[in-house]
């Protein structure tokens, strides 16, 4: 993938990482806003996209790799990162399942680790998230179709 920029979006356990693993690994660093707050709760979603600025000014190829459930956030994203590297190249790429029965697959491989484990989710809010993707104004309220 030529672009500098690669935002993911799209409803959780539809394969976004998997994909980044599979495709772009050897290209594109990975950042996910999901995770960063995770080790430090007083990030802002700027701080994050200014985290891509600064891998980009190395160089380096981005993919912003979580939900970015919100045209607004995805725009906040676009907007920032053209603002502080001019000439750099953002593509938007949206993951849509099928339907919910992929998602549940999904969740049933997902919760066993490789070592037998269960990992540490939410389950109740990820059902809730993926719950939202499919309600029938989803589209309407905040993830638009055409792109980023």
């Amino acid at each position: 993938m030529d672009a500098d920029v690669v935002l993911f979006y799209g409803p959780p356990l539809v394969g976004k990482s998997s994909h980044y693993k599979q495709q772009l690994t050897s290209s594109h660093v990975r950042l996910s806003a999901q995770e960063q707050f995770q080790q430090d709760q007083t990030l802002s979603l700027r701080q994050v996209a200014m985290r891509a600025v600064g891998l980009l000014r190395q160089g380096k190829k981005v993919v912003i790799d979580d939900e970015n459930w919100a045209r607004s956030t995805r725009m906040a994203y676009t907007k920032l990162i053209h603002s502080k590297t001019p000439g750099k190249s953002i593509r938007c790429l949206k993951f849509h399942p099928q339907d919910k029965l992929q998602l549940n697959w999904a969740r049933e491989w997902t919760t066993r680790d490789a070592k037998g484990q269960r990992p540490q989710v939410n389950w109740k809010q990820v059902d809730a998230k993926i719950a939202a993707w499919f309600d029938e104004n989803c589209w309407q309220r905040g993830v638009d179709n055409t792109g980023c």
